[in-house]
């Protein structure tokens, strides 16, 4: 019986691994560009999409190294709220109490964004600063319902039959809503497939050691069916099921990629300094782009606006509140990395331990 090398992260000193902070560069800049320069189903949207893989995997391997410990709900919430809320907030209290954002409150209720609803209803003529935060809203759902699903199944293999049941169900939801005249691209049921892909990822660089001949395989197969849906999208109402969902096994097999060939010259690009630095500064970017696309008078000024004050808000605001992660989580016990095994029920030790900041 041979033993192979377990799928742990090699992070920098801050905890990230790099490749990772890489993939989100390349996700914020696809939306920004795409933006900028109305290319937004060949940029802008695929790269919502990536964010909803990346984040789905974060999230799931968090979920799955913590799971059995005590405060598991508490320390993950909480953690969530530092990162996503100050900013969040931050940004309707300018939109809503300031003269700097002109629209109509009663159209746009400010409870809908405070709750993460406001997805279901169509921001189309919302003001930029708000129209990007419909993706939140769906994030934030699905924080809420998958720690808990996490917790029910309490099995590494029940939690990727769970992900590969939301990867097939999301097409199904999207026809679903087409075909009663709804449009799901903000829809959360409707963009499950990335969220899902993600989980179903993490799922597997933790029941499968890196160097494993299983791999090569895994991937040949997932790029495999994203290719074998591509005829499918000539047809309009196949191209509305399945695109998301061909998209997403594509970027899925991308962040494998950076995960399993970690630290190796293939992956070199994915570690560069400047990818690095738009993956940091990605969530400002993420929530002003789009307003100071609408007021520059040039796509160049207001993405290198969009770049200073993203860079402003994470080195003054952002990263500061961070710290207080460790502060305000709980942590009763320090136990040695342990490795899941695939049919096991999930250990209480913490397990391929690794840092978000997404």
């Amino acid at each position: 019986m041979t033993t192979s090398t377990p799928a742990v992260f090699k992070p920098d000193n801050h905890g990230h691994l790099l490749e990772l902070d890489g993939i989100r560069g390349i996700a914020i800049i696809m939306v920004m560009v795409g933006h900028a320069y109305r290319m937004g189903s060949l940029l802008a949207v695929p790269g919502v999409g990536l964010f909803f893989v990346l984040s789905g995997f974060l999230i799931t391997r968090i979920l799955l190294g913590s799971v059995g410990k005590a405060h598991f709900f508490s320390n993950f919430y909480a953690r969530r709220a530092l990162r996503i809320w100050p900013l969040y907030f931050l940004i309707l209290g300018v939109a809503y109490l300031t003269p700097a954002f002109s629209f109509s409150h009663a159209e746009f209720p400010a409870y809908r964004f405070m709750l993460y609803i406001q997805n279901f209803w169509s921001l189309d003529k919302a003001p930029p600063i708000l129209g990007t935060t419909w993706s939140l809203a769906i994030e934030e759902q699905f924080y809420l319902v998958w720690p808990l699903v996490i917790w029910l199944l309490h099995s590494t293999k029940r939690v990727g039959w769970a992900a590969v049941a939301l990867i097939a169900a999301a097409p199904l939801m999207r026809v679903l809503f087409y075909l009663h005249g709804i449009d799901p691209y903000a829809m959360t049921l409707g963009r499950l497939d990335g969220l899902a892909t993600g989980a179903g990822l993490a799922v597997i660089t933790f029941t499968i050691p890196r160097y494993s001949s299983k791999i090569r395989t895994l991937f040949i197969v997932c790029i495999g069916v994203s290719l074998i849906l591509l005829p499918m999208l000539h047809i309009a109402l196949l191209r509305k099921a399945f695109k998301d969902t061909s998209t997403s096994l594509f970027f899925g097999c991308l962040i494998g990629f950076a995960f399993y060939w970690q630290g190796s010259r293939f992956t070199r690009l994915l570690r560069s300094a400047v990818l690095r630095f738009f993956g940091r500064i990605s969530y400002c970017a993420y929530l002003i782009h789009l307003s100071l696309i609408y007021r520059m008078p040039s796509s160049v000024l207001s993405l290198a606006i969009t770049t200073a004050v993203a860079t402003l808000s994470w080195y003054s605001f952002e990263k500061p509140i961070l710290r207080l992660k460790d502060r305000l989580t709980r942590t009763d016990f320090a136990a040695p990395p342990v490795t899941l095994q695939e049919e096991a029920s999930l250990p209480v030790q913490m397990t391929n331990q690794i840092t978000d900041i997404s």
